[in-house]
């Protein structure tokens, strides 16, 4: 509109202006049902476009291409694209980072912030802390005894693993440590007491462990290892 237009609408009464108000949502709602038109003979010459590219590549023997899934700038052309993006929306976000979704939340912990009067909340703010608790475990087993009429003793029996009072976690500990870790035997021991066991707990690994590896010699003295045969030389003639 021009300024002299725009006087022009002042010096005007209600009625007239009602008026004018009412051309103006008509030819609105005119552009609009073209608008939509329009839309729709674009989109159907698109279609009309892919069609075509499709029977030139099946005339041409090429593979068919790959379905083309519609982006969320655009108005999906079927219902299944639309009920596709509703579920979309439904679902959870994604956390994201390699091995997140193998974890198994064992606790969550919520943080307070001392934040000052007035403030909004926002929300938290998650993190994943990975941590191993070295702790002993010390478990009392009371096994039953029974008397059989015979004059036997029958005695539960313990649990697989368990040796000499030594579990079957401490006992895979101890191989690790001291094979894999290169450590010696005095330096278990003391790791062991450090973490609460009880010191006597070295005449049970000695019973529980080096049966069954030759190689774990008897706790307090470092595994020397084997020494190699020398092939004699025939003598000299």
């Amino acid at each position: 509109m021009s300024p002299r237009s725009i006087d022009s609408l002042e010096n005007l009464s209600l009625t007239e202006l009602v008026g004018v108000v009412r051309g103006l949502m008509g030819e609105v709602e005119r552009l609009r049902q073209e608008n939509e038109k329009l839309m729709a003979a674009l989109a159907a010459a698109k279609l009309e476009n892919l069609k075509l590219k499709d029977e030139i590549r099946h005339l041409k023997g090429l593979p068919p291409r790959p379905p083309i899934k519609p982006s969320g700038m655009e108005k999906a052309t079927d219902g299944r694209a639309a009920e596709s993006s509703s579920q979309a929306d439904a679902s959870p976000p994604r956390r994201r980072g390699p091995g997140v979704s193998k974890l198994s939340i064992d606790r969550s912990v919520t943080l307070t912030a001392s934040a000052p009067a007035g403030s909004r909340p926002k929300g938290c703010e998650e993190i994943i802390v990975q941590d191993i608790a070295f702790k002993p475990e010390v478990t009392l087993y009371r096994r039953e005894r029974w008397a059989t009429p015979d004059g036997r003793t029958v005695t539960a029996d313990l649990p697989a693993g368990v040796v000499s009072g030594c579990g079957p976690h401490l006992i895979r500990l101890v191989l690790m440590l001291h094979f894999q870790g290169q450590m010696t035997c005095e330096r278990i021991v003391t790791l062991l007491t450090a973490a609460g066991l009880s010191p006597r707990i070295k005449s049970g690994l000695d019973l529980g462990v080096a049966p069954r590896n030759a190689g774990f010699s008897r706790l307090g003295s470092a595994a020397s290892p084997p020494a190699r045969r020398q092939a004699s030389s025939p003598p000299k003639r």
